[in-house]
């Protein structure tokens, strides 16, 4: 049995970590001014911790490396952070964080609750307290019966939001992306042309930034017919994807040509300035030239004019892209914009068009059906995956 201790007032105040966007997203509430010192940084404090763990128990040092490696560098990252922020709240309540009682733990998560925090940010916490403490017998404290109980109050007080609608309007962008400043292809800046392939690219094929950030203009990982009519690309073959075990696992990138030359009319034509192969083309050539990295994706700005480009770079180039279309349709762009959405447009728009879930799940790499349907679904009430989504839309 746990003993039900709690050391200091549940109600005190919790300083949380701001980490780096991820894939789009946005730093965490709160402010975090950087408790830890230069040279013991969160994430060397973190895996430190869990390593000590691990190793407490019996398991060799290469076990433990092997161990730790599991987790892909993002995930570790949050974790210790999170960490970071829960040894911090012990300390001043003069508590161990790595042996503490369940009770300080569940009431460090309940402060993170009562300050407004999601449930899966929650979640996330406990994931990463229970990663370094040392648990409670056979188990760890994730594993906890109270723990999980917890959790579970805090799903049902804290249920998973998500909008029912999309946050832009997909036939508004792809209008704004066959005019100026997006069009004529031939004729225009590498910015536009990066910022027009980079969302044509994502919409086509649903794939994560991450994963659009670690395709290659490689000879083994780029094939273009020459006629334009498709096109595969793939991933340098050191990528390690966020999903690394799913059924629905799909390392390349099948890209459907769009109404190819020759067209049999007007707005087959117009539609042709949709194709993500076309724009493709153009993109590797007028870069060609340019390149310091195989990245398929690279820096358009003088500064750093050629360099690979980063997720966290593509996630702003994916809003920039939505939010420059709708000022070229002559609208408002909308606010708070979030690179992840084209997933959940894209996706929703393939499953209404006719493209099979099955299709849907093995192009965006998701673990199961279910995760598509919980995060992603939206109402877009309006073949391949790529002329569903950027074929001739239907005006409302």
């Amino acid at each position: 049995l746990v003993r039900v201790m709690v050391s200091g007032p549940a109600s005190a105040s919790v300083r949380l970590p701001v980490e780096a966007p991820v894939e789009g997203g946005r730093p965490s509430p709160g402010g975090w001014d950087n408790q830890t010192s230069s040279g013991n940084r969160p994430t060397a404090v973190g895996l430190a911790a869990e390593r000590s763990r691990l190793e407490a128990s019996g398991l060799p040092h290469d076990v433990v490396a092997t161990i730790q490696s599991a987790r892909a560098p993002s995930t570790i990252a949050s974790y210790a952070a999170k960490w970071a922020a829960f040894q911090k709240w012990c300390t001043e309540r003069n508590v161990q964080a790595l042996s503490c009682q369940l009770a300080d733990v569940l009431s460090f998560l309940q402060i993170l609750m009562d300050r407004g925090l999601a449930f899966s940010t929650i979640k996330t916490y406990a994931a990463a307290i229970s990663s370094c403490h040392q648990g409670f017998g056979d188990r760890s404290v994730f594993n906890h019966p109270l723990t999980k109980r917890f959790l579970k109050g805090v799903r049902r007080n804290r249920p998973v939001s998500r909008p029912l609608f999309p946050q832009w309007d997909l036939t508004v962008v792809l209008h704004g992306l066959s005019k100026a400043p997006f069009e004529p292809l031939d004729q225009v800046s590498l910015k536009f042309l990066s910022l027009k392939t980079a969302l044509l690219l994502a919409l086509a094929s649903v794939k994560r930034v991450s994963d659009l950030t670690a395709l290659s203009v490689a000879p083994a990982c780029l094939r273009i017919r020459e006629d334009g009519g498709s096109a595969v690309l793939c991933p340098n073959p050191a990528f390690v994807p966020k999903n690394i075990n799913t059924s629905f696992k799909s390392r390349s990138i099948s890209l459907a040509g769009l109404f190819p030359p020759p067209h049999n009319s007007e707005e087959e034509a117009a539609s042709h300035l949709l194709c993500p192969v076309r724009a493709l083309v153009r993109y590797v050539s007028r870069t060609s030239g340019i390149r310091r990295s195989q990245n398929l994706f690279v820096h358009y700005r003088e500064s750093s004019l050629g360099q690979a480009l980063t997720a966290q770079r593509l996630s702003h180039w994916l809003c920039d892209a939505i939010s420059l279309a709708y000022t070229s349709s002559g609208q408002d762009s909308p606010e708070a914009l979030r690179a992840h959405s084209a997933r959940g447009i894209s996706s929703s728009m393939a499953l209404h068009s006719g493209v099979s879930m099955e299709d849907i799940c093995q192009a965006a790499s998701w673990a199961s059906s279910c995760s598509f349907t919980r995060y992603y679904l939206r109402d877009v009430s309006s073949g391949s995956i790529t002329r569903s989504v950027l074929g001739p839309q239907q005006a409302e």
